[in-house]
C-alpha cells in the first residue's frame, strides 16, 4: 500500500468546476474571501490579484485601500 500526499487547498480548488465552487462558497462573500486568500498565500498569481481586488472593494474582507 502506498501513501498519497495530501492535496493542498490550491490543488483541491483547481479540481472543482464552477458548480462545485458555487456550492462551496454559496453567497457568503466572507467565506469566499477566506478561500481566495488561502490560495493567494499558496502563490497563485490569479488568486493574489483577485484577493487584492476583494480588499480594495471591501468584498468579504475589510476594505484596504493600500492593497
Amino acid at each position: 500500500m502506498t501513501a498519497t500526499a495530501p492535496l493542498s487547498i490550491t490543488s483541491l480548488l483547481r479540481t472543482m468546476d464552477a458548480r462545485r465552487l458555487r456550492a462551496l462558497f454559496g453567497d457568503d462573500a466572507a467565506v469566499a474571501a477566506q478561500w481566495v486568500r488561502a490560495v493567494a498565500a499558496d502563490g497563485v498569481p490569479a488568486a493574489q490579484v483577485c484577493y487584492g481586488r476583494l480588499l480594495l472593494e471591501g468584498t468579504g474582507a475589510s476594505r484596504d485601500a493600500a492593497a
